[in-house]
């Protein structure tokens, strides 16, 4: 989650970002996938897309459900972001992690 973290806003926990696609927060969810598997990581009983910690959950939960549709983590990666490149660099970061 942390590489993934570091690849989409560099971990920060600026929670104004926006990508040129659309993607928010500090995880850089669409807002369609953020609708499917938001996550209330901080327990305060709101999902919020811009909350550092309920879009770490929420990834943690996206990718969770890719790897048991796909059963692999380079496949899992790659759905939240479909360059092969993106899951390489991912990849990489988290293996210095």
């Amino acid at each position: 989650m942390e590489a993934i973290h570091e690849v989409e806003t560099g971990r920060r926990g600026d929670t104004s970002i926006t990508s040129w696609a659309g993607a928010k927060g500090p995880m850089q969810f669409m807002p369609g996938t953020w609708q499917a598997y938001k996550v209330d990581g901080d327990g305060d009983g709101v999902a919020k897309i811009t909350n550092r910690e309920d879009a770490i959950h929420s990834a943690a939960n996206y990718l969770t459900a890719n790897y048991k549709r796909t059963g692999s983590l380079r496949h899992a990666i790659w759905q939240y972001n479909h360059l092969w490149s993106y899951v390489d660099k991912v990849l990489r970061i988290a293996k210095t992690i």
